[in-house]
């Protein structure tokens, strides 16, 4: 997407709330989800749950837009 369409995905907001402690060796699973789309806008959910018990381990967001290489709101509009 960035060589090709010279577009790229910025973070401007990020949240996490961790719910219970994480050790060295635990194996963690990280689900990602897709929570809202709009133009230029991205919105992520994530989970991180213990793959041995399945405790809950963090939740987060984050927020990110889509730039063009000089860190601009790229026109769509101008493709329609």
């Amino acid at each position: 997407m960035e060589s090709r369409d010279n577009c790229f995905i910025a973070v401007v907001e990020a949240k996490c709330r961790y719910r219970a402690p994480v050790k060295y060796d635990d194996e963690v699973l990280i689900r990602t989800q897709l929570l809202n789309v709009r133009e230029s806008v991205i919105h992520f959910g994530y989970e991180l749950r213990r793959v041995d018990d399945g405790a809950l381990l963090a939740e987060g967001e984050t927020t990110h837009i889509v730039t063009d290489g000089a860190m601009k709101l790229p026109n769509f509009r101008k493709s329609i």
